[in-house]
């Protein structure tokens, strides 16, 4: 679950407009909520556990909480303290929040030891040829302009080689070896970095998918994950459904792509249904149904991952983010 941020502005517009900016950012490692008086930022503090606060008001910011931000009207620090120009880009504000968290952290923590905040977002379908894999890539390309981000296809067969026109040396296979041993510590180079966003090849044969423990898969990739430093990851999760119910409950966010037509809204009801039997209450909230629009690139033959990010398909998901990229 993710941890809360308070926003504390008397200027109610901006506030709710800042929170709902980067509640749609799916790789925004907190759940911001919005306060407009002292007294409801106490609260959120006292009882919703709040970790971080930014506050237009700075006799405001409090004591108790892992980073206090004064939500400046003027860009630089305010008398000393750590501050954050309001009248900006909400991808902007997003990125310094991560900035300050980091810098707060490491002072807590100077020996290293602090654990990593990974953010799960999951990409999965009942529905065939419902453009998964190329949302799921612009997603991650998008995502990868502000966070470290690793993208992870568990599809037995995805075509990968011929989806990148390359070779990937690594895969998912030799993580699962390395993963397998006693002393490993999670780190490696098992990647290669494709428009910014960083790869993890599928497995080399299918075998090693549906013939491993779903859980050890889940838990190999976030111990990779969270040794190298990945703020967030993003999971397409194929269609073994072994596979989805070891990933679902990690999630942070699951977004379903789906066509237009009746059949496929009845799989996606009972898709729905079956996620509600292996996943905790409030799941929901974090399922996201998706109609993508058909990318041009197609129409010519040709397939390029970069170039889905100047399509229909890169424009929705862009919108999708909240305009943030």
């Amino acid at each position: 679950m993710k941890e809360c941020l308070v926003i504390l502005d008397p200027d109610q517009g901006y506030g709710n407009e800042l929170k709902n900016a980067l509640n749609r950012d799916p790789g925004f490692p907190f759940h911001a909520a919005y306060a407009a008086t002292t007294e409801e930022m106490e609260e959120l503090v006292l009882n919703g556990g709040a970790e971080v606060v930014l506050s237009a008001l700075k006799e405001a910011l409090p004591d108790g909480v892992k980073t206090g931000i004064f939500l400046s009207d003027v860009p630089g620090y305010a008398n000393g303290a750590p501050s954050i120009f309001k009248y900006q880009p909400a991808g902007k504000i997003r990125q310094e929040i991560l900035k300050f968290q980091r810098v707060f952290e490491e002072a807590d923590d100077p020996q290293g030891k602090t654990a990593g905040r990974i953010t799960a977002i999951g990409v999965a379908s009942p529905v065939g040829r419902a453009f998964k894999t190329s949302f799921s890539l612009v997603l991650g390309q998008l995502v990868a302009q502000n966070a470290k981000t690793l993208y992870v296809d568990l599809e037995p067969c995805p075509g990968f080689s011929a989806l990148f026109g390359r070779k990937f040396p690594h895969d998912l296979s030799e993580l699962f070896y390395e993963g397998m041993k006693e002393d490993w510590d999670g780190r490696g180079a098992f990647t290669e970095t494709v428009h910014g966003l960083d790869v993890l090849a599928p497995a080399a044969v299918p075998e090693d998918i549906y013939g491993t423990d779903p859980p050890f898969i889940r838990n190999v990739i976030l111990k990779y994950a969270e040794a190298n430093g990945y703020e967030t990851v993003i999971f397409d999760l194929g269609t073994e459904f072994r596979v989805q119910e070891a990933f679902v409950p990690a999630l942070d966010k699951l977004y379903i792509p789906v066509r237009k037509d009746p059949l496929q809204e009845e799989k996606v009801n009972e898709y729905r249904e079956w996620l509600a039997r292996v996943t905790d209450p409030g799941f929901e909230e974090k399922t996201e149904v998706v109609t993508l629009p058909v990318p041009g690139l197609f129409s010519r033959g040709k397939y390029d991952p970069e170039q889905l990010l100047f399509t229909e398909l890169g424009d929705y998901v862009r919108n999708l983010l909240g305009g943030l990229y």
